[in-house]
Parts: structure tokens; sequence; C-alpha cells
């Protein structure tokens, strides 16, 4: 890539299910061109390039605060976006959004 560079999409995701960022929440993860996004007990998957949303996924207790003074939830690797919800911990298929292990 060479300068200037810009802003290829904008728009969604939006603030109306993110964190309030003065609330300290996870900072967005990528890999392979997916963009990892968790709000309020809400994950959602976008392609980075274009903006397009591959799947959300509602999981209650999905959340954590104040990220400055705690750990994040999130983990990502080539194997799965990893969760943590309560007292479990989820393995999140990258494409797909499906649980493929607890």
């Amino acid at each position: 890539m060479k300068a200037p560079l810009g802003v290829l999409w904008f728009g969604h995701p939006g603030p109306e299910k993110m964190v309030d960022r003065h609330d300290r929440a996870p900072a967005p993860l990528v890999l392979d061109s997916r963009f990892f996004l968790e709000g309020e007990n809400i994950l959602t998957a976008y392609d980075l390039y274009n903006g397009l949303k591959l799947w959300q996924r509602d999981i209650p207790g999905a959340l954590r605060r104040s990220v400055s003074q705690q750990n994040s939830n999130l983990a990502l690797a080539r194997q799965g976006l990893f969760v943590a919800v309560n007292d479990q911990c989820l393995r999140l298929d990258l494409a797909t959004g499906d649980t493929k292990a607890t």
C-alpha cells in the first residue's frame, strides 16, 4: 500500500450496540481480514475491507468493562475466537460464529 491512505468504508457497525467508550470495553480484534467487535452482550464479525457483516451472535454475559484495570474476555487465534462468559470459555468458528467448543 502507498500513501495517501484513507477510510474505505464507514457507517456500520456504528455505536448502537457498543459499550460507551468511557467504560473501556475490549478493543476490536482482527485476523485474516476479519474484524471482531464486542458490544452489549453481542459479538459481531465484519469483513475488514468492505464492512460487510459476516455474522452476529447474542451471547448474554459476554461483556467486559474496565479492561484498563482487568483483562479482556476475548482472545483470537486461527483456531477460533475465544470468549470468556461467566464461568465458561466458548470457542467460536471464525467464519460462522457457531460454538465449536465450550
